[in-house]
């Protein structure tokens, strides 16, 4: 029988090491720990929960689906579920710890909240359970709060407080995942 020589085709990114490309975005799909497990286990190369709120602003979120429309003809969907269903607090106890059964990296999504010093609060949490490999610092959705989200996104010096901060809470990757 020929042996096939499978490539390696693993990436390094900010000292995390991927097994492949393939990233789980922050998405439904990310919106607990047992399905972000079940990723990992499926090939995925990392995975992202939805993105993690700061406590003060803990509850529930609805998706709301939109239809896009060009020129009167349907081009698409929007699903916008704005972050995590799950408390904040629940991320903290299980579900990193669940996800993390998947054996790949975790990349949590963290939501930049006008305060910096609430972000580095999350982010400082977040990184001490120990269960997570890098920060995807989100400071691009739209988010229904005025200076939240994409709205920091739009000034560079509030970014910079963001990161600033983030990286005074951690000493694991930050990335901003910034707003067009």
């Amino acid at each position: 029988m020929r042996r096939i020589e499978i490539p390696d085709i693993g990436v390094e990114v900010g000292g995390v090491n991927f097994p492949n490309p393939i990233v789980l975005a922050s998405c439904a799909t990310g919106w607990d720990g047992k399905h972000m497990r079940e990723c990992g286990e499926a090939g995925a190369g990392g995975v992202v929960p939805k993105t993690l709120a700061p406590e003060q602003t803990d509850h529930p979120r609805v998706g709301r689906m939109g239809l896009v429309r060009h020129e009167n003809k349907p081009i698409g969907l929007i699903n916008l579920e704005l972050f995590s269903t799950l408390p904040f607090q629940d991320w903290l106890d299980r579900e990193l710890e669940e996800a993390e059964k998947g054996g790949v990296p975790i990349v949590a999504s963290i939501l930049a909240h006008p305060d910096p010093s609430s972000t580095y609060e999350v982010v400082k949490k977040v990184s001490e359970t120990g269960f997570v490999s890098m920060i995807e610092l989100n400071m691009s959705c739209p988010m229904p709060e005025e200076e939240t989200g994409m709205h920091i996104s739009r000034k560079p010096e509030l970014i910079k407080d963001q990161v600033k901060a983030s990286k005074e809470a951690t000493d694991l990757p930050v990335c901003a995942k910034l707003s067009p």
